[in-house]
């Protein structure tokens, strides 16, 4: 489903009308992105607290399976900082042999977001970012949810359409991947 959005923004942003948008770059003045991400904070919780639970509760984890981080941004086209919103949503499923039972943790995150722009040039762009806000662990209680944001890459494929990447820490994952489409 998540890919097929993906493939649905991308369409709408080739045919998106040159007139629209005033048929120039310095018209558009928000973008939208979706994006994929893996190695979450939730993750390397998880990961890292196998050997943990085992320890502590006699339980003997067998697999842990993760959704990866879906993302979907909304914010404003910088000339050197940006500000915008992200809300993130991730599923981990953990099997236990001992007693045999599957974990499911679903995550929900609402950030407000800010990134500063070392380069933006037409077609390439380079930013650094953080995000702070909102985050929901169903089953379990409300928290501060977090994103950082070291390097992000963002490139321009056609008028309107782009790809990014980015590496960071946090509640979109490790690494990230996306398209974004500029209005």
């Amino acid at each position: 489903k998540a890919i097929a959005f993906v493939l649905e923004i991308g369409l709408l942003a080739i045919g998106f009308p040159a007139s629209v948008a005033g048929g120039e770059a310095s018209f558009r003045k928000h973008e939208i992105s979706a994006g994929f991400g893996f190695g979450t904070i939730q993750e390397i919780l998880v990961w890292l607290g196998e050997d943990l639970v085992t320890f502590i509760g006699g339980q003997t984890i067998e697999d842990v399976r993760g959704s990866g981080a879906i993302s979907f941004s909304t914010g404003t086209i910088p000339t050197e900082m940006s500000f915008g919103l992200t809300a993130v949503f991730e599923q981990i499923e953990a099997t236990c042999a001992h007693p045999d039972e599957t974990r499911t943790s679903k995550t929900a995150a609402l950030l407000g977001t800010a990134r500063f722009h070392y380069l933006d040039g037409a077609a390439f762009s380079l930013y650094s970012g953080i995000g702070l806000g909102w985050c929901r662990i169903f089953d379990q209680n409300e928290f501060m949810g977090f994103q950082v944001t070291l390097l992000g890459a963002n490139l321009r494929l056609a008028g309107s359409l782009g790809l990014f990447a980015e590496l960071g820490a946090g509640f979109q994952g490790a690494v990230q991947a996306g398209l974004n489409v500029r209005f």
